[in-house]
């Protein structure tokens, strides 16, 4: 008799620990259910947003706001495939990020942006009213970041 309440009692523990198991990974799978649906609902931010309020700090000369807003759009605009029509703002903003690291003086972050932006365009030209110091910093970086070269070969076909 005092073995078979002791098997009854060994039985009672693994079915408890069974039991407290069995309630956890339930818990884990709730959690997982509930937190799989919000992740898939997080959508990256419309670059053309994006680039419209940089554009906008940057006009009313809020350097700072505008190095934010761009941070931002450049990382999208570049997680975006070669081919998406959206990634072709991604030169003007490296551009209006480089203006703004310039007001700001910040001239390593501006030539950094600068070779970012001949690496994606080798033949970009800047837009709109530049100061000649940045056009100067932009021909140095051009020098140094694009190069030409002629290819002979023979035969021509």
């Amino acid at each position: 008799m005092a073995q078979v309440s002791r098997e009854s009692q060994v039985a009672s523990r693994v079915a408890r620990r069974f039991a407290r198991r069995a309630c956890s990974l339930l818990v884990i799978v709730g959690a997982l259910a509930v937190v799989a649906p919000a992740r898939a609902q997080v959508q990256t931010p419309d670059p053309a947003v994006l680039l419209s309020q940089a554009k906008e700090f940057f006009e009313a000369l809020d350097y700072e706001h505008a190095v934010s807003a761009l941070d931002q759009a450049i990382v999208v605009l570049e997680g975006r495939p070669a081919d998406d029509p959206a990634r072709r703002g991604l030169p003007s903003a490296y551009e209006m990020r480089a203006r703004s690291q310039f007001g700001l003086s910040k001239e390593t972050e501006a030539r950094a942006d600068l070779v970012a932006l001949l690496k994606i365009d080798p033949v970009y030209t800047l837009t709109g009213q530049v100061s000649p110091r940045f056009v100067s910093i932009f021909d140095e970086v051009m020098k140094v970041t694009v190069s030409a070269m002629k290819l002979t070969v023979t035969p021509p076909t």
